[in-house]
């Protein structure tokens, strides 16, 4: 029992502990998420703007957000209090903004999140200061020059108090004092003393007043002072001043002053000048006006003069000036001394002395040398100097003097220049000219040789021959002279010509009129000129060297002083004329002859012609028919040729036709030698116009009549005479004559008729064409056929020709195709106008294919990535024309062969198999032996048991066991485990019958311990799924395998072989037998068939549909396949006893074992 208070109080501190620790983890729990967004901090605001101060927090949750004022609340999350001045408002989340912000807000304010955090801020009201206001002392109107005086800027208010500095013209001035305020917003002042000079005159003084509230538009105040001072004296515009030579230029004496100065006064070199002003004019410049140059200015403050002067210098600056000796004379070999003078401010930064191609150069102004006759020429003085004028860009000039020097010598060797030739009449020139013309200058002596005579002496270098004859022809000579001596003579030759003349004409008429039957004509000229004059004879244009059978030209000349006398003919005779018309005159020799004689005297040849007019009779050129519809315009042309002109006459049925009304008729010449038109048109055709026509034509030499026949208009007539006019391996060129165009205008195709089948070629109405695109060595059938509107004609006669054979390259090899590389090897050297094809077949060569298109061998090899081919034929091709190739070339073939063994393979391999052959001889002769022992062993236990069962039960003896099957065995499922069927048998545990289908319980017990073991070793796969060659007998551990057969391990029964035979040995692979198996017959009901294990193998089984096949079997056992089950029905075995195979309503197709 507690006897104290603080007993009875434990309980109550107890649970206010308890109260407390659980608002604690609260008070943790509900802030445990909460932080700042934005904290509040210190601002600064101007008074009359708004003010916000920042307050916002991130899951805050149901805590409670109070704004204080100097510990006062004003608000408690978005409510404010009574009270509160309504310019306080609360923006967003708890930012607290105050509007029109007044002296009474400048305080402290604090945001406080309850169990948080809270924040206390200033807030500070910034204040405009006052206006400055500017004091000076002393307090005076006028200053003089170094003095001092006091100023002193204030401002009263501000908050904070002001910053206050002072600038003079803008510029910032150090050294003021600052005073801040006794007390708040009170006054602020700034003092700085100024000791006066010149620029302080009318300088601004400004004192400039601001706080964070006006920071960037202080409020200011302006001070000018007027300040008094004595002359300062500059020079403009420069100085020094450096001004060009001959330039104008103004030098000022610039005076500042305060007041203004009331003299000025210029000197020179210490002398004074007449100027009194403050500008000197130079104009221009001279050399002179180079010197120093004083000014000196006064004026009075406080009736005191003040005086003071300044001096510069004016330097006048030119470019160099050289004078040099215009020429020096000297004989060769002399010493030659020459002088350059130069005159130049600044003075020649170098003097320099140079020829022409600067072969000779010294430097400074003298230059000695002796004188030899390269030296000769102008030798060139330069000096050069910087000019720097002031207010422009320093530049280098450069000033030069010549001097020839002149050295004398005899001339050099003269030559003449060449000249073509002059014609008589003309002016000749011959120019003389000197390799060296010496000094003094040559004179020139001409003279011709063979006739020593000086034709000219004279400084000309000229000899002119005017109106030149032919007897100016020789050789002329030029010989330069001079004082010092001869030069080496020059000769030309002068060769005058004269232009051709034609002087003499047989006949001499301009026109030479024979009949047809005269015999030779001869046309005659005869020229003179020089140098010898070409002829050349033309009729109407063309050379008459081009009709030799017609004509023969025949030319002489001789050379009779300077001239040639050339005589040429032209005589109507010829081969071919004396073939044609036994040397009589031609219708063709109508004409103008030109004799044109051309020289290379002149480029305008000269020329004669004779106009020839051979005299005959019409001769009649007409179709025999023409064609026209009724009711059209029929136009009757007979074209004539004739000398003279002759006259057309037109007949039908032996009546005239004269112009009449539908009937015109019409003569006029035509182009071509003499030749007519005759013209009949009839206006309107009629059937009675049809029929035959006469024109008759006749001059005063003879009379011709032929006649035209009228019919109506149709198809063309067969094309005539279709010849060949050239071959080659893929073309031939047809040449025919066109049959009657029916009266149209008729076009033509040919028929193109080979092996390759019968093709088309329209043309226009052309009458030869060149068939392309054919193939050599070919034998080609062509017809030609006419066609107008009214359709085609009848083909021409075919004209049969065979293309000529065409050679192709031969290929080097025989080409072999390796198959593993998918290359074809070709060995051939083809230029770009062959190309390769590659044609395969895949059935022996019965049928072909194309594999490759026609390329271009680029190396020794084509890809042909191809399998199973047979045969690889390879042709040479045309590039152009792919299709024609040469006789194909067979390929040879590479097949993928197995890689040859080595030796030591070889050896290994052999090894490795003599080791394995003799260790299975050796387990199979173990299991041989312990095989026969178990056998034996379990054939004495068999005939024990098969006593056993025959002894008489009750005196009874058993009957036969039934034959146990199934009744439906369609309907029976297969097990899923091994796709075998049900076990058909029973144990006595289920009440069923027995299995009593086996003849011993032994031999049931090594039928299922056999199938147990099959079943465990397919582990739930097909049977046939796997190849196993390991089976054996579950109870005969050491028994041997069974063999196996390739592929399904079974013996294919299904077979229908023919013939019987027995098989080979024994082996278990799939090796071919040479004898076919013997087939049993199995039908309905029960059979029996009695074979060994050999025979088994190589028996077939027909179809049965239920029963018994009894078999006698020995050492296996065996299984038979169903097919329509995919499975196996099991055997049941007995050594050397009877096999009861459950069978039913299945194909048997196989044993396997």
């Amino acid at each position: 029992m507690c006897k104290n208070s603080w007993c009875h109080a434990v309980p109550g501190i107890w649970s206010l502990l308890q109260h407390g620790l659980f608002l604690v983890v609260y008070i943790c729990h509900i802030t445990a998420g909460v932080e700042w967004i934005k904290q509040p901090h210190d601002t600064e605001v101007v008074k009359g703007q708004t003010a916000t101060l920042e307050c916002q927090v991130r899951d805050r949750g149901l805590l409670d957000v109070i704004w204080n004022k100097g510990g006062n609340v004003i608000f408690k999350n978005n409510q404010s209090n009574s009270g509160v001045d309504p310019r306080y408002k609360i923006l967003g989340e708890f930012n607290l903004v105050i509007e029109n912000a007044t002296d009474g807000d400048d305080a402290f304010f604090s945001c406080a999140v309850f169990s948080f955090d809270t924040v206390q801020v200033k807030l500070t009201v910034l204040l405009l200061p006052g206006d400055p206001v500017i004091a000076r002392n002393p307090l005076i109107d006028v200053y003089t020059e170094n003095s001092v005086i006091s100023l002193n800027c204030s401002s009263v208010g501000g908050n904070p108090y002001p910053t206050i500095i002072w600038y003079k013209n803008g510029q910032v001035l150090s050294g003021a004092t600052f005073s801040p305020p006794s007390q708040p917003k009170g006054m602020s002042s700034s003092q700085i003393s100024v000791t006066l000079e010149r620029t302080d005159n009318r300088a601004n003084f400004t004192c400039a007043v601001f706080n964070k509230a006006n920071q960037n538009q202080p409020r200011v105040k302006t001070q000018l002072l007027e300040v008094q001072y004595g002359p300062y004296i500059n020079f403009s515009p420069y100085a020094p001043y450096y001004v060009k030579l001959n330039q104008q230029a103004k030098l000022e004496c610039v005076v500042d002053s305060n007041p203004v100065v009331t003299t000025v006064q210029w000197r020179k070199n210490g002398f004074p000048l007449q100027a009194t002003n403050k500008i000197l004019d130079f104009n221009p410049a001279r050399k002179s006006d180079t010197g120093n140059y004083s000014c000196t200015a006064t004026n009075i403050i406080n009736n005191q003069n003040h005086t003071r002067s300044n001096l510069t210098t004016l330097y006048v600056i030119y470019a160099p000036i050289v004078t040099t000796p215009s020429e020096v004379i000297v004989n060769i070999s002399q010493t030659v001394n020459i002088t350059c003078l130069v005159d130049a401010y600044p003075p020649a930064l170098e003097v320099r002395w140079e020829n022409v191609d600067k072969t000779m150069m010294a430097d400074g102004p003298n230059f000695v040398f002796q004188a030899t006759q390269r030296f000769a020429g102008n030798y060139t003085c330069t000096a050069k100097n910087k000019l720097e004028p002031s207010g422009s860009a320093s530049e280098e000039i450069t000033t030069s003097g010549t001097t020839t020097v002149r050295v004398q010598y005899p001339p050099g060797r003269a030559s003449i220049t060449p000249i073509s030739s002059v014609l008589v009449g003309g002016t000749v020139s011959l120019r003389c000219t000197v390799s060296d013309p010496g000094y003094p200058d040559p004179f020139f002596e001409w003279q011709k040789v063979g006739t020593n005579q000086i034709l000219q002496n004279s400084t000309s270098p000229t000899y002119q021959i005017n109106n030149a004859v032919l007897d100016n022809n020789g050789n002329y000579t030029c010989i330069p002279k001079n004082l010092m001596g001869t030069g080496q003579s020059a000769t030309i030759m002068l060769e005058v010509n004269s232009s051709p003349n034609i002087t003499i004409t047989v006949p001499p008429s301009a026109k030479v009129t024979v009949p047809i039957e005269q015999s030779v004509l001869v046309l005659k000229n005869v020229i003179e000129g020089r140098p010898l004059p070409a002829v050349q004879w033309y009729k109407d244009g063309t050379d008459l060297t081009s009709m030799p059978e017609y004509y023969v030209i025949e030319n002489s000349n001789s050379l009779v002083g300077f001239k040639y006398i050339v005589t040429t003919q032209v005589s109507f005779t010829g081969k071919g004329r004396q073939q044609i018309s036994n040397n009589k005159m031609r219708i063709e020799d109508i004409g103008n002859y030109t004799c044109i004689v051309t020289s290379g005297a002149t480029n305008t040849p000269v020329s004669k012609t004779t106009e020839v007019s051979v005299l005959f009779g019409p001769q009649i050129s007409m179709e025999s028919r023409i064609a026209s519809n009724v009711g059209e315009m029929t136009v009757f042309s007979c074209l004539a040729q004739a000398n003279p002109a002759p006259r057309f006459y037109w007949s039908k049925g032996g009546l005239p036709i004269i112009s009449r009304d539908g009937v015109s008729l019409e003569e006029k010449m035509m182009d071509g030698i003499a030749m007519f038109m005759g013209l009949l048109r009839l206006q309107k055709t009629t059937q009675s116009d049809l029929g035959e026509y006469s024109c008759t034509v006749n001059n005063s030499i003879g009379q011709t009549t032929k006649k035209i026949q009228l019919s109506l208009k149709s198809t063309p007539d067969p094309p005539i005479n279709l010849s060949k006019l050239s071959q080659t391996w893929e073309s031939v060129k047809l040449y025919w004559e066109p049959g009657f165009d029916g009266g149209y205008n008729q076009s033509f195709v040919i028929y193109v008729n080979s092996i390759y089948g019968l093709s088309e070629v329209n043309l226009s109405s052309q009458t030869s064409f060149n068939v392309t695109g054919l193939m050599p060595q070919t034998r080609y059938s062509f017809t030609v056929a006419g066609k107008n509107i009214r359709g085609g004609g009848n083909k021409s006669e075919s004209l049969a020709v065979q293309t000529d054979a065409l050679v192709f390259p031969v290929l080097a090899g025989t080409p072999e195709f390796i198959v593993d590389e998918g290359k074809l090897y070709i060995q051939a050297v083809l230029n770009v106008s062959y190309c390769l094809r590659v044609d395969i077949s895949k059935d022996g060569g019965r049928i072909w294919q194309k594999a490759q298109d026609c390329q271009e061998l680029m190396g020794d090899f084509i890809p042909l990535a191809l399998k199973g081919v047979s045969n690889v034929n390879v042709s040479v091709c045309l590039t152009y024309r792919p299709e024609v190739c040469g006789e194909p070339v067979s390929a040879t073939i590479r097949e993928p062969s197995t890689p040859d063994l080595s030796e030591t393979q070889v050896i290994i391999i052999g090894c490795v198999c003599a080791a394995v052959l003799v260790i299975l001889l050796i387990v199979l002769v173990v299991i041989i032996c312990k095989r026969r022992q178990r056998l034996k062993k379990s054939s004495e236990n068999e005939t024990a048991a098969h006593r056993t069962q025959t002894q008489p039960v009750n005196g009874t003896v058993p009957t036969d066991k039934p034959r146990q099957g199934y009744e439906n065995q369609d309907d029976i499922p297969m097990d899923t485990r091994n796709g075998y069927p049900p076990n058909p048998h029973y144990t006595h545990g289920e009440s069923v019958p027995l299995d009593t289908s086996y003849d011993s319980q032994l031999e049931k017990q090594m039928f299922e311990n056999e199938m147990n073991r099959r079943n465990a070793n397919l582990n739930g796969d097909s049977y046939y799924n796997e190849k196993r060659g390991d089976l054996s007998f579950s109870n005969f551990s050491n028994s041997p395998r069974t063999p196996t057969k390739d592929p399904q391990q079974f013996i294919n029964l299904a077979d229908d072989r023919k013939g019987e035979g027995g098989g080979g040995t024994e082996s278990g692979y799939s090796t071919p037998e040479h004898q076919k198996p013997k087939k049993i017959h199995i039908k309905e009901g029960k059979n029996r068939v009695i074979f060994g294990i050999n025979e088994i193998k190589k028996t077939e089984f027909e179809p049965i549909a239920s029963g018994q096949i009894v078999l006698v079997m020995h050492h296996y056992l065996y299984m038979f396949y169903l097919r329509n089950l995919n499975s196996c029905v099991n055997v049941t075995k007995e050594y050397k006893r009877n096999v009861i195979v459950q069978g039913g309503s299945k194909n048997i197709v196989g044993i396997a074992w």
